[in-house]
């Protein structure tokens, strides 16, 4: 057996048993949570899903979570825990292009966080643990809510520092690192009993390796095509970001609600985008929701990306890029979600069961190889209210 055909077998059980464990994980969560009696005191929320998602760039992606919210101190104070993976499986376009015909890896992530209630004000702290083969990342959150005007209005802060490390898998040398820090403020007001306002600003600094470090850049063609030079990815190391949001929602009746969103997305790379959403709900009974949501996102393309480099741009540029959610694009998506609550167990806490269907589509502006992708998604999960 040739070597890439041991690494290529290699690859495909490493992920065949990356879906197991992470599948046996989360349902072990969900074993447990549903083994709790309907009246237990120590846990207010036990929800569990699975989101799978394929595209036509050929990747598929399934993400199975579970999360247990309980309480402490009185019930004036919460502890939450959160499970999730990312069962990774790609042969698209920026796998092909570095010579590997499918790679499967496994993303898992374990949150904590800690809340307590003073009255008007609520505080909050978290922590996050991200790790996968070639990646770990590391966060820690400190947040305040302040309710306001008898409750008819909230303003939060949230701050986060995450703190990344990044490698090559099969290449000891390579050994990154990429440091964040991000804050979010927060405004939701009541406008009257049938509306409500939010707005959000969002900053983060990144500061860092931000390139991928499995892309390679042909100068004067294609790596795979006789290229004059084939370069790793390369990055500026600081990023700004800054988004604006705007949020309205409008009850129709007892049954009925729309809601409208803009955001509004700048960085210091030269990159916007504009993001528009729009979301209209129906109670057919008090038990049941059915949700339509529609996003259109268009964005332009980063300063330094372009869809190919001469040999002439290595005495112009100190920044190469083949990563497409860097340049020019627009894209559309379409979700229907429906919801059902049941009454379960001795004392009929609620169970809330949701299935989602969601539909996207990418259009690319200026990246060889690929015109647009679509993908299709869906959702199961459940939230048990105790």
């Amino acid at each position: 057996m040739s070597a890439s055909h041991q690494n290529t077998s290699s690859r495909r059980v490493s992920g065949r048993l990356a879906q197991w464990t992470a599948t046996g994980r989360a349902c072990l969560l969900i074993l447990l949570g549903a083994l709790l009696p309907a009246n237990s005191s120590w846990a207010d929320e036990v929800a569990f899903g699975t989101l799978v998602r394929a595209d036509t760039d050929h990747t598929l992606v399934v993400t199975p979570r579970a999360r247990i919210r309980a309480p402490f101190s009185g019930g004036r104070s919460h502890v939450d825990a959160a499970y999730a993976a990312d069962i990774w499986s790609s042969a698209s376009i920026d796998v092909r292009t570095a010579a590997t015909s499918r790679v499967s890896e496994q993303r898992d992530e374990l949150d904590l966080g800690v809340d307590r209630e003073f009255d008007d004000l609520t505080l909050r702290m978290s922590y996050r643990f991200s790790n996968e083969v070639d990646y770990q990342a590391q966060g820690v959150g400190l947040g305040a809510a302040l309710d306001l005007a008898e409750g008819s209005a909230t303003v939060s802060l949230d701050l986060r520092a995450g703190f990344d490390r990044i490698g090559r898998s099969g290449d000891t040398r390579l050994r990154e690192r990429q440091r964040s820090l991000a804050a979010r403020l927060s405004y939701e007001q009541a406008i009257d009993r049938d509306t409500l306002l939010q707005l959000v600003y969002e900053g983060t600094r990144v500061m860092g390796f931000q390139s991928s470090p499995y892309r390679f850049i042909g100068i004067g063609g294609s790596c795979q095509t006789g290229a004059a030079l084939c370069i790793p990815e390369q990055h500026p190391r600081l990023r700004m970001r800054h988004a604006f949001v705007a949020r309205a929602r409008r009850a129709l009746g007892d049954s009925a609600s729309v809601g409208l969103d803009y955001r509004l997305y700048v960085d210091g790379w030269g990159m916007v985008g504009n993001t528009f959403g729009l979301r209209a709900a129906w109670l057919p009974n008090d038990k049941t929701t059915l949700t339509l949501r529609y996003r259109g996102h268009r964005q332009n393309a980063a300063r330094f990306y372009q869809s190919t480099y001469e040999i002439a741009d290595l005495d112009t540029q100190s920044f190469f890029t083949r990563d497409r959610e860097l340049g020019a694009l627009w894209s559309q998506r379409l979700a229907f979600d429906l919801e059902r609550e049941f009454d379960v167990g001795s004392a009929g806490a609620p169970l809330l069961l949701s299935f989602a269907l969601g539909a996207t589509y990418y259009s690319y502006d200026d990246f060889t190889g690929l015109d647009s992708v679509g993908s299709l998604d869906f959702t199961v999960s459940a939230l048990w209210q105790m």
